[in-house]
C-alpha cells in the first residue's frame, strides 16, 4: 500500500505512486459523504446508510467530541472527504488480502483549521498532527492491532512499527489511541459506548504493549 500524507504546507492536490499531498477543499471531494460502519464483522464497502453516519456524528456532538479515531474502516481505497457541514473525514484502506483494518479520523469543523498534517502509514496505523500554537504540535497516533488469529510475524511487525512511530514523532504532546484487540477481563456494562461494541473478552496478547 502506498503511504498517504496530507500537509497544509503543500500546494494543491497531487498524486504520485508513493504519496498523496493536499489541503482541504483543493482537489478533495467536498460533497457530503458516508463513513464506514463501526460494527465489527460486517462486510461493508464505502457506502453506508445515512442513519448510521448521523448517529455517529450526533452522538459525538452530544458528548462534545471534536476528534474521533476510526478503526476498521474496511474500505478498499483510502478516502479523504469534507462534509457539507465542514467535518473532515479521513479513512484509510483495509488490508488488501482480507476484510479487516483501515484506520482514520473524523475532525469536527471547529478544529479543522488546526490540522497540520496526517499520514496513513498502513491499514493499521494512522497519524494526525494538530498545530495548537506557534511552537507546539500535538500528534494523535491511531492504531488497530491484529488479533490472536494473525501469525506471530504479523503481530510483531505491527508492534515494531507502532513503537517506531511513537518514538520517532517529535510532537510536544502525543496521544496513542485505538484498538489493541486485547483486554484483561470483560467490559464493564456501565461503561459508555456508541452502539453495541467492545463488550467481548479480550485477546491473549494483551501484555505485549507493556512488555
Amino acid at each position: 500500500m502506498a503511504k498517504i500524507q496530507y500537509n497544509l504546507g503543500s500546494q494543491g492536490f497531487n498524486t504520485s505512486p508513493d504519496q498523496l499531498v493536499g489541503r482541504p477543499g483543493e482537489g478533495l471531494d467536498a460533497e457530503n459523504t458516508l463513513l464506514s460502519d463501526p460494527h465489527r464483522g460486517e462486510d461493508l464497502d464505502t457506502s453506508l446508510q445515512d442513519s448510521d453516519l448521523h448517529a455517529l456524528l450526533a452522538a459525538a456532538d452530544r458528548i462534545k467530541l471534536y476528534l474521533i479515531a476510526l478503526q476498521e474502516t474496511k474500505i478498499k481505497k483510502t478516502d479523504i472527504r469534507q462534509l457539507n457541514n465542514g467535518t473532515f473525514v479521513i479513512r484509510g484502506e483495509k488490508v488488501s488480502s482480507s476484510n479487516v483494518g483501515g484506520a482514520g479520523f473524523v475532525v469536527h469543523p471547529s478544529i479543522v483549521h488546526l490540522v497540520d498534517s496526517y499520514e496513513i502509514l498502513s491499514p493499521r496505523i494512522a497519524v494526525l498532527r494538530l498545530q495548537l500554537s506557534h511552537h507546539k504540535k500535538t500528534t494523535i497516533i491511531n492504531y488497530y492491532s491484529p488479533t490472536d488469529a494473525a501469525d506471530e510475524y504479523e503481530i510483531n511487525a505491527f508492534y515494531y512499527q507502532l513503537e517506531e512511530v511513537i518514538c520517532n514523532d517529535k510532537a510536544y504532546h502525543k496521544f496513542v489511541v485505538g484498538d489493541l484487540n486485547a483486554r484483561n477481563g470483560k467490559t464493564n456494562e456501565s461503561e459508555y459506548s456508541i452502539g453495541n461494541y467492545g463488550k467481548k473478552a479480550g485477546a491473549g496478547h494483551g501484555s505485549l504493549p507493556t512488555a
